[in-house]
């Protein structure tokens, strides 16, 4: 996870950014059910009390997850508040915003609007390759 100065206001950097932090939660997340199911089948782990949990030196990738989960979702929410919903400046903050809320519509349960949604950002960012840049956009 790369730390994104507080001063930072170039909506593209902090788009980027977000979705950085949200594929790091993704990953933590991933990797937690991963631990948790080893050690299940190692331990039983549901059935050991807290006590118990906490004295297996295995259990400590749980907790170091679950510790770095709360920094990324800490993170994550509060830069949430800080990216613009409106007037970008150019095609690249666009394509940015639309990966941000690519992530937030979850495509199980709206798979049509998703798709919209990837689709609009991969057909931008072809744009932006063939013209060459973002170029300024007028309001």
């Amino acid at each position: 996870m790369t730390a994104v100065p507080g001063r930072i206001t170039d909506p593209t950097t902090l788009y980027k950014h977000w979705v950085s932090l949200d594929r790091d939660v993704e990953r933590q997340l991933l990797r937690w059910g991963d631990v948790e199911g080893w050690l299940m089948q190692q331990y039983n782990w549901h059935q050991l009390s807290e006590a118990e949990q906490a004295a297996l030196p295995e259990g400590q990738a749980l907790r170091d997850i679950d510790e770095r989960l709360g920094r990324l979702y800490a993170e994550r929410d509060g830069l949430f508040d800080k990216l613009p919903r409106r007037g970008a400046q150019t095609l690249e903050a666009i394509a940015a915003r639309l990966a941000v809320v690519e992530r937030l519509i979850c495509r199980e349960d709206e798979p049509e609007a998703h798709a919209m949604i990837v689709g609009s950002r991969r057909d931008l960012c072809a744009i932006i390759a063939r013209t060459g840049g973002s170029g300024g956009l007028s309001p």
